[in-house]
């Protein structure tokens, strides 16, 4: 970016410093908003400012550096959007693997009914049974089967029917 000397350039920024000639030698003077760039700011400085959105052309707006608001807002949006979808997601493999977990404990008390049952336990067998009836489980939650976890359930309902 060189400077375009047909243009006057501003101060865009609250508060930018420049090495400037002065009376007293170079110094680095502050320059507030809408102050005039003077000419004999190095190229150097000159071009970070101007890349920068520190100073512009009298009239025309300064450089944005970074996202707009309304690319950061759809950002946001984006980033909400995903989080929903690997919340769901999230949610959905909790579902299933809590569903699993229960199948395979009413797999345990029936095979341990099975085995009370084999052994003469009569009591212990319906007290096994009650357990996977949810009868004696008060804080056992009734949850949908999905995938494999409602193919297992299904299998030790099959087994249990047979045997």
């Amino acid at each position: 970016m060189a400077r375009d000397p047909d243009k006057d350039y501003v101060v865009t920024a609250p508060y930018v410093t420049m090495a400037v000639m002065t009376s007293e030698g170079k110094r680095v003077v502050g320059f507030g908003p809408g102050a005039t760039v003077p000419g004999d700011v190095t190229e150097e400085q000159f071009d970070h400012h101007l890349a920068n959105g520190l100073i512009a052309a009298v009239g025309e707006a300064p450089m944005t550096i970074g996202p707009t608001a309304q690319q950061l807002a759809q950002q946001a949006r984006d980033q909400v959007a995903g989080a929903r979808i690997q919340f769901a997601d999230a949610q959905a493999r909790l579902d299933n693997a809590l569903a699993a977990k229960d199948a395979a404990d009413a797999a345990v008390l029936a095979e341990q009914a099975k085995a009370d049952a084999r052994s003469g336990d009569q009591e212990a067998a319906q007290h096994r049974v009650a357990q996977r009836a949810g009868d004696e489980a008060p804080d056992a939650k009734a949850r949908p089967l999905r995938g494999a976890a409602k193919a297992a359930a299904d299998k030790a309902a099959a087994d249990k029917a047979g045997g």
